[in-house]
């Protein structure tokens, strides 16, 4: 198998995950998928409810094992970095502001723009993958 280290997939620190691996995602059974969703939405209403903060849902759940650590964060990253359907969230987001649950290729998505400045953005995310 090929590992890719394209910069979404270092963003998302997937490094050396395979093709296979992240095309896998896409094809989760639907039960699972239900499951990852029902969990993030969970995580989204304890954001909400102020039960958690983002740092600390992302730390606590995030499967993303780059981000999950740092609360979620990517700082200073330029326009055009993330897959297609995270860089429509994140640009659309208003800072502080939760966003609603999405899916990428990689799962499930929530974040939370820290700060916007011109064509560079600070931006929390926690992900869970549909196992």
């Amino acid at each position: 198998m090929k590992t890719i280290f394209t910069a979404c997939t270092l963003l998302f620190s997937i490094v050396g995950f395979t093709q296979t691996d992240l095309l896998s995602q896409h094809k989760a059974d639907p039960q699972a998928k239900e499951e990852a969703k029902k969990k993030i939405e969970s995580i989204r209403q304890d954001i909400l409810s102020g039960k958690i903060d983002f740092a600390t849902a992302a730390k606590t759940y995030s499967m993303d094992p780059g981000s999950a650590s740092q609360g979620g964060s990517f700082t200073n990253i330029p326009r055009g970095t993330f897959v297609p359907e995270f860089e429509t969230v994140v640009w659309s987001a208003k800072e502080k502001i939760v966003s609603d649950v999405f899916e990428t290729n990689f799962g499930y998505h929530i974040l939370m723009v820290d700060a916007k400045r011109g064509d560079t953005i600070d931006v929390r995310h926690i992900l869970i993958i549909p196992k």
